[in-house]
C-alpha cells in the first residue's frame, strides 16, 4: 500500500477537510476560554464527522476509466 499518493480532490473533499481543520482549532482554541469548554465535544465531533469523507475518498481506490 503506498502511503503516500497523488490524488485530485473533489471541491468538497477541499471543503470538508478544510472545515474540520478549522474546527478542531477552534476545539484546542476554547481549551484555553472558560466560558467556551461545553462546546469542546461538539466541536471535536463535528470536525471527526467531515474528516470521515475525506479521508475515505483518499484511500478509495480509484477505478481504471
Amino acid at each position: 500500500m503506498n502511503f503516500w499518493k497523488t490524488k485530485r480532490w473533489s471541491p468538497a473533499d477541499i471543503a470538508c477537510l478544510k472545515w474540520s481543520c478549522l474546527l478542531i482549532g477552534a476545539a484546542f482554541g476554547t481549551l484555553m476560554a472558560e466560558m467556551l469548554k461545553p462546546y469542546v465535544i461538539p466541536l471535536l465531533v463535528v470536525a471527526l464527522v467531515l474528516a470521515i469523507k475525506p479521508t475515505l475518498n483518499y484511500y478509495r481506490k480509484e477505478k481504471a476509466v
